[in-house]
């Protein structure tokens, strides 16, 4: 698995850019068939009710290509992951941990303990990275997307605690056959050590 290339950008969407929301609901299409309507988005992002983060790649004499986004939100001490999405043809490639790293960085800075979000269980690849991130699934719902080709299938809940300072720090050991979502070098070895709230 390659890192970011070396004109691949990870940057805060800004608010009151049209473009974005195309861009964003472009991605969902392509991805899965299930999303949100490309005008509820970028009201959403004008009105400051998200925030998100865009992959995108800087090339000499190229147009800018948009690759990757996130959505999310914070709420008091709760946030909430709304959608994440990566052009196909740049997938495997670790710019849904980017992308999800920096919102994760950017909702605990916000005041966030806990992290919500919802995935098809259908969705193996994103699950692998949710888990991958901390995330424990809490919950199920039932039937609860519908796809252009009229297949339901069922919403996990997922949920990830921050824990406060003096917390019980576990060990989770990463080998060079893991993906690390923490850090870029594919071979890299050693433990890192991560705040988990102990159950």
């Amino acid at each position: 698995m390659n890192w970011l290339r070396i004109h691949d950008r990870i940057s805060p969407i800004v608010r009151g850019n049209g473009r974005t929301a195309r861009h964003v609901a472009k991605l969902q299409d392509i991805r899965s068939g299930m999303s949100w309507r490309e005008e509820d988005i970028g009201s959403m992002l004008r009105s400051g009710e998200i925030s998100g983060y865009a992959a995108t790649r800087h090339g000499r004499g190229a147009p800018i290509l948009f690759i990757g986004a996130i959505l999310f939100r914070t709420m008091a001490d709760e946030g909430e992951i709304l959608s994440l999405a990566v052009r196909r043809s740049e997938r495997r490639r670790g710019i849904a941990s980017a992308l999800m790293s920096s919102a994760l960085r950017a909702m605990k800075l916000g005041g966030a303990e806990k992290i919500f979000l919802e995935v098809s269980e259908a969705n193996r690849a994103a699950r692998a990275l949710y888990q991958r991130f901390g995330f424990e699934k809490v919950g199920v719902r039932y039937n609860y997307y519908s796809t252009k080709h009229q297949k339901s299938h069922n919403a996990l809940v997922f949920r990830l605690e921050f824990s406060p300072p003096g917390a019980r720090r576990h060990r989770v050991g990463f080998t060079r056959q893991s993906r690390d979502p923490y850090r870029r070098s594919r071979h890299w070895k050693a433990r890192k050590t991560l705040i988990l709230r102990k159950h």
